[in-house]
Parts: C-alpha cells; sequence; structure tokens
C-alpha cells in the first residue's frame, strides 16, 4: 500500500525592506564628528568674538587677561584707555604660531596707539624668575597709584596673570590670602591640575616682596608673610 502523497506549496518569496540602521549609524558618526570639531574649536572661535578671560582687577585701572585675539586688541586698548601693557607670555618652541602673531600685533598696535609695552616672561604654570613678578607687580601698583589703565596679561590668562594679581592682592592691597586665593581660581587656575603655582607663590613672595620695598611700592616686607594654606 503507498503512503499518501505529501501536499505541496509553491514557494512565496518573502519581500524584505532595506534596513534603516546603516543610514542612522552614518548620520550618527557625521554627528559626533561634528559635534568633537565644535569642541575642540569652541575656544578659538570664542576667542574671535570676545578677548579672553579679560577681567576688571581694579575698575579704571587695572585689568587682567589671556592672550587677546589680533582683531579684538585695537578695540580693547581704546575702550579701556589702557596706557601700559604687562605681557607674561614666554615664547616656547611647540608654541601655536597664532599666540606668536597676536602678540606681534599687539606690540605693534601698542605702538601706533602710544601705549608702553613691557615683556616679563613666566612659565606656562606660573614659575619662573620672580625678579619679572616684581617687575610686573612694580608697574602694577605704579599705575594703580598714579590711576593709569594697565593691562596684564598671558597667554591663557589662567597662571601667570593671576599669580600677579594674587601678589598684587596681597602685598599691594593688603588682601587675606584666603580671598586671594579664591580670586584666582574663579579667574581660571586649577590647583589640582596646576599643582605648582600655589607652592612657587608660598616660596617667592618673601623674595618679592623685598623687591616691592626697593621699587619703593612697599613699605617694608610684611611679617608673618602672607602664605596660601595647601590643606
Amino acid at each position: 500500500m503507498s503512503s499518501p502523497a505529501v501536499p505541496t506549496y509553491p514557494e512565496t518569496a518573502v519581500e524584505r525592506r532595506p534596513s534603516r540602521w546603516p543610514p542612522r549609524i552614518g548620520l550618527l558618526l557625521i554627528l559626533a564628528v561634528i559635534g568633537w570639531y565644535v569642541s575642540v574649536n569652541a575656544g578659538a572661535w570664542k576667542d574671535l568674538v570676545s578677548a579672553r578671560k579679560l577681567r576688571v582687577v581694579v575698575p579704571q585701572d587695572i585689568y587682567a587677561s589671556g592672550q587677546i585675539n589680533q582683531r579684538l586688541i585695537q578695540g580693547v586698548l581704546l575702550d579701556y584707555k589702557i596706557r601700559h601693557i604687562v605681557c607674561l607670555y614666554k615664547e616656547t618652541p611647540d608654541e601655536d604660531q597664532t599666540v606668536r602673531e597676536d602678540i606681534q600685533v599687539e606690540k605693534m598696535t601698542a605702538d601706533q596707539l602710544g601705549i608702553d609695552w613691557q615683556d616679563y616672561p613666566l612659565e606656562g604654570d606660573g614659575r619662573g624668575n620672580p625678579d619679572n613678578y616684581v617687575l610686573a607687580v612694580t608697574q602694577m601698583a605704579k599705575d594703580y597709584e598714579a590711576h593709569q589703565p594697565l593691562l596684564i596679561h598671558c597667554e591663557s590668562g589662567a597662571q601667570r596673570s593671576n599669580g600677579a594679581t594674587y601678589l598684587f592682592r596681597v602685598l599691594i592691597q593688603h588682601w587675606s590670602p584666603a580671598d586671594a586665593v579664591a580670586e584666582i581660581i574663579r579667574n581660571g587656575h586649577n590647583p589640582r591640575s596646576n599643582t605648582k603655582l600655589i607652592p612657587y607663590l608660598n616660596e617667592k613672595i618673601g623674595y618679592i616682596a623685598q623687591g616691592l620695598v626697593k621699587a619703593g611700592v612697599l613699605s617694608e616686607v610684611p611679617n608673618p608673610l602672607p602664605q596660601i594654606s595647601q590643606n
């Protein structure tokens, strides 16, 4: 006896829809690259429209900043009626060429406007020859007394110019170290990422104070010396 025939059915082709994932992944990758590019270059773009870390130390007398873009420098100098510039930037072999160009334009602009431009270079972390801090703070003190607007700046605006501002606050204006260091932290100094500036200031402040006494802008070396707590 033969087995019953097994019914057969024609195969039906299943239509597969194209996956939407490859285009979506591509879009996500493009957005990620755009986001990365914007985040990397945001600071540079901001510097084209806003003076880097420009801040008031003493209204109408003392201002501090990072390196100001060459497109903005003339306007800043005129707007704030700057009569003296103290530059704390120190050129290094691997420095961005843009910074060098900005400084050259700054010097030329200062010369054209009859502004005195002085260069007292320090290391990027705020350390360096303490005599340059003596010179910088002496000029700050003289212009503060004479009400001659001064701009003091470094490259980032967070270390060297903050170091000078701290010394001006505690030695010339007699602020407490706690208040003065709180100010430089608000203005960009991070003691965790730069662990060298505060110990340097504590170590060199006696020498710097002696230099200011010799320059005639400080009556005597403070006793005790202002010290930043490192607890």
